[in-house]
């Protein structure tokens, strides 16, 4: 019975130690150094010639103090995943900070504020500006340096004519699935002059599918490729998939796709009703 009760006491202190580390490590992931920046993203309407206040809040989870250098760069995407690619820009200066340094304390957290100007010329659509914050880290030589940054996406639209046109570029899944979850890929094109965000839902043989939506903000004149997977229905049969693409300001279209699913059960079932129905007429053949 004794030993009994020195298991019981060993094993609640090894859960004890466990729930310990797993919290120390929460506490530690929540408290990672760095810098940190918000917000991630702000999508600003200013007319042409208009000059509008915005922010930056910038926290240092550093142990020690660290001088802050803030930039701005304009940024595109590279590929059909959306990979950034940031480069100068005359248009930069629309973005202006009254300093472009700052030493902030450890753990401090500082406002600061910066103004969007855009020009009277400028034309309308969208324009995307990366407003990055970095610090320096490593030894006195320049080649063993490592700079550190964190970035605040601005997705600027000026207002007058502008377009948000999209299209369903394709829609692609298996002819054929063995397996309930299936993959399906949907390519997204924005063919105007600004940024929406659009909303892809999914329906199986007239049935909208849960949790099966798939989002994401479009740039102009690029492709989006989204990634996702619905569920087939529990009885085997060629099925219909619809995708049924809407965005904000944009058109909504319908596109749709024929599917056989045949899960390996059936596949079964076949198989025996096939061998059976044969050995039926064989039995039948003797007979007569």
């Amino acid at each position: 019975m004794a030993h009994r009760n020195k298991l019981k006491l060993l094993f609640a202190g090894l859960l004890l130690l466990a729930g310990f580390a797993v919290s120390t490590q929460a506490v530690s992931a929540a408290t990672a150094p760095g810098l940190q920046i918000a917000p991630l993203r702000t999508k600003p309407s200013l007319s042409p010639g208009d000059t509008t206040p915005a922010k930056i809040t910038l926290t240092n989870l550093e142990t020690d103090s660290q001088d802050v250098t803030i930039s701005v760069q304009r940024f595109n995407t590279v590929n059909e995943v959306y990979d950034y690619k940031f480069q100068d820009d005359p248009s930069t200066s629309w973005i202006r900070f009254p300093e472009n340094q700052i030493s902030i304390a450890s753990g401090q957290k500082v406002e600061l504020p910066y103004s969007i100007a855009v020009p009277a010329n400028a034309s309308p659509g969208g324009y995307y500006f990366a407003i990055f914050a970095s610090i320096e880290s490593g030894s006195g030589s320049e080649s063993l340096k490592e700079v550190k940054r964190v970035g605040s996406l601005v997705y600027l639209e000026v207002a007058g004519n502008v377009s948000k046109k999209g299209t369903v570029s394709s829609f692609d899944l298996p002819y054929v699935s063995f397996s309930r979850k299936v993959p399906m890929t949907i390519r997204l094109a924005n063919q105007g002059n600004t940024h929406f965000d659009a909303d892809v839902r999914f329906a199986v043989g007239g049935s909208e599918q849960e949790g099966a939506a798939v989002k994401g903000l479009l740039l102009p004149g690029t492709v989006r490729r989204l990634e996702g997977s619905i569920t087939m229905p529990t009885l085997p049969g060629l099925y219909k998939v619809t995708a049924r693409y809407s965005s904000t300001g944009a058109s909504t279209e319908t596109v749709s796709s024929i599917i056989l699913y045949a899960p390996y059960w059936s596949i079964v079932v076949v198989i025996v009703i096939f061998v059976g129905g044969i050995l039926y007429l064989i039995r039948r053949k003797k007979k007569t």
